[in-house]
Order: C-alpha cells, then structure tokens, then sequence
C-alpha cells in the first residue's frame, strides 16, 4: 500500500512540475491558484447533473472551467483597464465561492469538504481500485499515469513551440507558430492536470507542485531542457522528502511537501550564485575590503620617501580606522605580497607597485 501511495505521489508530482515549468516561463504562475479553485465550480455543476462523483463528465466540466478561467482572466486583461494579478483576484474567488455556496446549500451530505478541496486524500488513494487486464490497481494510479504519459507526449511534440511561444511571442508570429493555439493546448493541460491531481494531492499542493520546484530550477539556468530536468528533480525529491517525514511523525503528507518545497526553494535562492543573498552580502564585503585595502596601499604609495608616514600608528592616524581593522588589512597585504615590513615601517613590493599603479591609472 505504502509502494501505491508513493507511486502515485511522484506520478503527480511530475505532471504538475512538468507543466508548471512553462508557466513560470511565460509568468503564469498565479494562474495555476486560479484553476486549482475554480474547476471545483465545474465538479460540483457535473454532479448535479449527474449525482455520481465517478462520473467523467466531473472531469470534463471541471477541465472546462479551468479553460473558462484562463479566457476569462485574458479578455479582462485585454481591457487594458485592469492587470493581470487583479483580474485573477476577480475571477477565481468568484467561481471558488460559488462553488462553496452549492456545496453548503445543496451538497452538504457530499464529502466534497474543505479537507479533500485543499489537502486532497492522498493516503486513501489505494482503497478506491479498478481491474485492469486482470490486475487491480488503484483508480489514483491509472489516472496520474495516463495524465503523466500525456503531458511527457505533449512536451516532446511541442517542444519548440512551447520554447519559442514561451521565450518570443514576436518571433513565433513571424516564424508562423500560433501563440494562441499553443497556450490553449497548454492551459488546457493544466486545467487536466490540475483537475486529475486535484483528489489525490488537493488545490494547496497543486500550487505547490506546478510552481514552487520551476521556480527552483529557474534560479539556476534559464536553458529551458536543463530547467525542466533541475525542476523533475526538485518536485521528486521534496515530495519524498515531504512523504516520510509527514509518515515519521503522522502529519499532512500535503502540508509537509508544500513546505518541503519552500524551503529548497528558498535555500536555492540563499545559495544560487547571481540571485543569490549570501552572495551579493559577500561580494559587497569584498568589494569593501578591496577597496580599504587600496587606500592602504595608496597611502603608502604616495609617502614612500616620508618614511614616518609608513608605521601602524601613522596610518592608523590617517585612515582613523579601528587598529584591529587595519593591522588585519596590512596582514593580508603581507602574505599577498603587496606589502613587507622593514623594521617598523611598511613598504610596496614589486608587486604592490604594479598594482596599485594599475589602480590609479584606471
């Protein structure tokens, strides 16, 4: 059982990153929130019409809605009167109320609830099987297949339509690629995606799945194949992270691999070079000690005949800086062999002169 859940974690966990690698490409990510809310509109409509939860046309409708989203948000945008961040705020809290409303009012002794909507049910994916070729399987594990094969088909296919309609819209125009063609295949994949993930992981880790491993990856390179591999090895590994350590402590398998993958982002974001924090923190610090070590090195440069200008304490005089600070500097400009020391007083090298000379002369 535990081998299911888990192949069905990582079966999922690889259909969302995949697609989310291109919309955090095309910078779509929040649209992903939107249709993680707003197909629930299209489930609910689809029992209604049926009153059966294994119904496909609860799939069909709810993928419809995801479509229905996406035009919805682009013709507000379109407008030109409102951006794309607010019209999302717009629609998606519509159609997600709206759909809670039917389920409080005319649903309620369905067990769509707020845990399945957000959390998902993971854990109990295993007990609801089909009969396949003789074999029983869970329904979990056939349907985050099928959507994994179609999106692994759809990337290969596409793949430079989807690269140069995500990179250059302009370009795509003039090469005779239809733009709009390609984001409906792509968002309605999404809207599949999302929709077949939606009862086994929930809205909160198809967010999570589709957006924070790309977004991971993207720090790293922007070569789109080297993304997508760095983006597949950043969703595996926080959902198995996230997997047992929600299992050694009997916590949300959802909530944990959401955090999971929070945390590798943000350590990846402290740790990448360019973006990164600790080191723009560091190259300010030796852009700092350089500088302090010139002036050091100008000081001397410019008092080479006045040698009771050269001392500890006659620089320290000079450049009233703390006394550790500068004998810390002068030590380090000793063992790069700019400086060495002849009796109490400092003097350039060869390689002191050459340097600094290079400096003022930039």
């Amino acid at each position: 059982m535990q081998q299911e859940i888990i192949l069905i974690l990582i079966l999922t966990t690889i259909s969302c990153a995949l697609t989310g690698s291109f919309l955090v490409l095309r910078k779509m990510s929040m649209i992903t929130d939107a249709i993680s809310h707003t197909v629930l509109l299209g489930i609910i409509i689809a029992y209604f019409v049926t009153r059966d939860l294994n119904s496909p046309l609860l799939f069909i409708l709810a993928t419809l809605f995801g479509l229905i989203t996406v035009w919805l948000v682009e013709l507000i945008v379109k407008t030109k009167r409102v951006k794309e961040d607010a019209s999302i705020g717009i629609i998606f809290p519509l159609f997600f109320s709206l759909s809670i409303i039917l389920i409080t009012k005319y649903a309620h002794h369905v067990h769509i609830d707020k845990d399945v909507v957000l959390l998902g049910q993971l854990v109990l994916t295993p007990l609801s099987r089909v009969t396949l070729f003789g074999y029983s399987f869970p329904v979990a594990l056939v349907s985050s297949t099928l959507i994994t094969i179609i999106n692994v088909i759809f990337i290969i296919i596409f793949y430079k339509e989807l690269k140069i309609t995500s990179f250059d819209k302009e370009y795509s125009k003039l090469i005779g690629i239809s733009n709009t063609l390609i984001s409906f295949l792509l968002m309605s994949l999404v809207s599949s995606t999302a929709v077949m993930s939606f009862d086994i992981v929930g809205a909160i880790l198809v967010i999570s799945l589709m957006i924070v491993p790309a977004s991971s990856a993207y720090l790293i390179t922007k070569k789109l194949v080297m993304m997508i591999v760095l983006t597949l090895l950043f969703a595996v590994s926080g959902s198995l992270i996230g997997y047992a350590i929600a299992y050694y402590f009997d916590i949300s398998v959802t909530g944990v691999i959401s955090v999971v993958n929070g945390i590798i982002f943000i350590v990846v974001m402290l740790l990448n070079a360019e973006s990164s924090v600790i080191y723009k923190y560091g190259l300010k610090k030796f852009k700092k000690k350089k500088f302090e070590q010139q002036l050091i090195l100008i000081h001397i440069y410019n008092h080479e005949k006045d040698f009771e200008e050269l001392g500890v304490e006659t620089i320290n005089l000079h450049l009233n800086w703390p006394r550790k600070k500068l004998e810390k500097h002068i030590l380090d400009l000793t063992k790069n062999e700019m400086l060495y020391k002849n009796n109490t007083m400092y003097h350039l090298t060869t390689k002191g002169k050459k340097y600094i000379t290079k400096v003022l002369n930039k």
